[in-house]
């Protein structure tokens, strides 16, 4: 089963007023959950306790949301949960997914995997924002095992982000491991803020991907 447990990240210790109403959607829909959130420093506290081998990995990353990327699946993989970007919308009760005992992913819009998977022979394009995983599951070190040889590559998406995932899904020994979902469940909607179904998806949304883009657009300054 999947604990009722949600693990968020940013880089400082609280999360910008821009986003809260996002967090809350979180509290209001799943009261019962345990909310795990995690700074920059309390991931790399983390990562030295529990995963010292992947250390040197995780600390030569240049960019924050490499670690951010490795840190997430090392949190599905030591505690299990729903791990879920700080631009994801909460718009229903995660009830009916808490029963897996697999590993719950669902596919990027048809129009993201056209511009990103297609052309590196990837089928689909899985979702790495929103993922939820029974503890200890072993995929998870297989994913990890991956990403000291991709630490270099020129592309965030293949070094750590939806790119590796997907392509450690469909390398993975058991394909019984996952539930895969079409895009409805948690991205519905497109990077260029449309609707995007699949023709025979009627999966009821979870949660909402608003791309605010925080590994690519600049933070605003405070006002």
């Amino acid at each position: 089963m999947i604990p009722a447990i949600l693990h968020q990240t940013w880089k400082g210790d609280t999360i910008p007023a821009r986003f809260q109403p996002y967090a809350d959607s979180w509290k209001r829909h799943n009261p019962h959950w345990t909310v795990m959130f995690w700074s920059d420093r309390m991931l790399l506290e983390f990562v030295a306790e529990h995963y010292p081998d992947f250390l040197p990995m995780f600390c030569g990353y240049t960019m924050g949301v490499q670690r951010s990327d490795a840190a997430r699946y090392m949190l599905l993989h030591h505690f299990g949960g729903v791990y879920a970007d700080i631009d994801c919308e909460c718009v229903a009760a995660f009830d009916p997914i808490m029963d897996e005992t697999r590993i719950v992913l669902c596919k990027e819009p048809a129009s993201h995997a056209a511009v990103q998977a297609d052309f590196r022979g990837l089928p689909y394009l899985l979702f790495n924002g929103t993922i939820a995983s029974p503890p200890g599951h072993p995929f998870w070190m297989h994913l990890l095992s991956m990403m000291p040889g991709l630490a270099s590559a020129k592309d965030v998406l293949d070094a750590t982000g939806p790119c590796l995932l997907t392509s450690a899904q469909r390398g993975y020994s058991d394909q019984e491991a996952f539930a895969l979902h079409p895009s409805g469940l948690f991205t519905p909607v497109t990077s260029a803020g449309s609707m995007e179904r699949e023709g025979s998806d009627d999966t009821a949304a979870l949660s909402i991907h608003h791309w605010a883009g925080t590994w690519w657009i600049p933070e605003p300054p405070p006002k």
